[in-house]
């Protein structure tokens, strides 16, 4: 279990705190920290919440978290926001854990835009004030923006997807329109969650978390990621304008092979008549006496299939 410590300083940035371990004493002082938990068994969650005293509900979803998940109390604030990772069946959550002085974050890996955040809250940037709710306010909306450089990417994807079509329909496949699918509703699922959980943030009622000072900001991080599905949306219908476009092409294509088919057999067929109608047998068959009736018969067939060729070329069933 690797643990990160940082205290709320009065200017509202943060100062790290050199420490290895937790310490009780960190939950008796009147100093606002951040607890950062990474790599941490269910055993040492367990242990490491035991000062805290809170509800065994909310210990066990701790250890074991099925995102999303929000329960404000008032003396506690319980989230676990998922996580965007590269195995869509892999389950990965961030885990809050709020009371008045003290936030924990809990999570089974290194992220690194709670990192990223953390340094810039040393100093670049400053909480809304130096509380719990001010510090997990300011922690999920980075996690949302983390998720921008996924929809850029994907967005960038799908118009580059768009041009090959197109320009050469032939070179994407339905698993090429079925990965941005993915991606797209993975996206959309994730900012599902997130939603889920700044609502309740946003209802939540606690005098001891203060939570009064910043609802105008956890409103407007609602407002973002309801503005953010729009856009996911919009990529979505694009996507399956994209299907639409190239099932349309395939079955174009199709179409155009059948009726290749279709003209050929047309063509063949007089001269496949005149065959079987000849291979019948009879003694008196016309012309079957003359010398040259199997030239006769054969330049018939000839003629049949180049006149048909010409018919069918000049009204354009071979484009």
């Amino acid at each position: 279990m690797q643990v990160d410590a940082y205290i709320v300083t009065s200017a509202r940035v943060l100062a790290p705190v050199e420490a290895r371990e937790m310490s009780d004493d960190w939950f008796l002082d009147d100093a606002v920290r951040w607890i950062k938990i990474t790599s941490a068994t269910p055993q040492e969650v367990e242990r490491a919440l035991a000062p805290l005293e809170l509800h065994p509900r909310i210990v066990q979803a701790c250890a074991h978290p099925q995102p999303p998940q929000v329960e404000a109390l008032e003396k506690v604030l319980f989230m676990a926001m998922p996580l965007w990772t590269p195995d869509a069946a892999a389950v990965s959550a961030v885990r809050f854990v709020a009371v008045a002085k003290t936030l924990i974050t809990i999570q089974d890996a290194p992220v690194a835009v709670l990192d990223e955040q953390a340094e810039r809250l040393r100093g670049e940037q400053r909480l809304y004030e130096p509380g719990t709710a001010a510090l997990t306010l300011d922690l999920a909306r980075a996690m949302l923006t983390s998720l921008r450089s996924r929809y850029l990417t994907l967005r960038n994807d799908v118009e580059a997807t768009a041009e090959v079509l197109e320009r050469t329909p032939g070179d994407v496949g339905a698993d090429d329109l079925l990965a941005l699918k993915r991606r797209a509703t993975r996206l959309a699922n994730i900012l599902e969650d997130y939603l889920f959980c700044l609502v309740g943030l946003e209802e939540a009622r606690s005098e001891t978390l203060r939570f009064d000072a910043v609802r105008t900001a956890y409103g407007d991080l609602v407002r973002d990621v309801q503005t953010a599905q729009r856009l996911i949306a919009r990529t979505e219908d694009r996507i399956r304008d994209l299907r639409q476009s190239s099932s349309n092409y395939l079955q174009e294509s199709t179409n155009r092979r059948l009726n290749v088919l279709a003209v050929l057999s047309a063509i063949y067929l007089p001269s496949t008549l005149i065959a079987g109608i000849y291979g019948m047998n009879f003694d008196n068959i016309p012309i079957m006496q003359l010398p040259y009736g199997y030239v006769i018969v054969l330049a018939l067939m000839i003629g049949l299939v180049v006149g048909q060729i010409w018919f069918f070329y000049r009204r354009g069933y071979f484009r």
